[in-house]
């Protein structure tokens, strides 16, 4: 699966040199490719002109406390 897109300036016309780049990524095709919506990604520069996205792996974070100071509970959050 190909596709060509234009890279953009954002930001006020009257300020061209604070004009950061942009590339908008959207349409059913990020879907069929995996990317789904709330997922998170990491970009990696690999090298001028190519960037890697990757979808990231799900990330479980454990909290352990005391309730009442007898009671031990555990929370887990999953896709922060």
């Amino acid at each position: 699966m190909k596709r060509k897109l234009k890279v953009e300036e954002l930001g006020a016309r009257y300020k061209p040199a604070s004009r950061p780049a942009s590339i908008r990524l959207k349409g059913q095709w990020l879907r069929a490719a995996g990317f789904t919506p709330g997922a998170t990604v990491d970009l990696t520069v690999i090298s001028p002109g190519v960037i890697e996205i990757r979808i990231s792996p799900p990330v479980k974070l454990g909290y352990v406390f005391e309730r009442d100071g007898r009671q031990t509970v555990t929370v887990w959050a999953t896709d922060i």
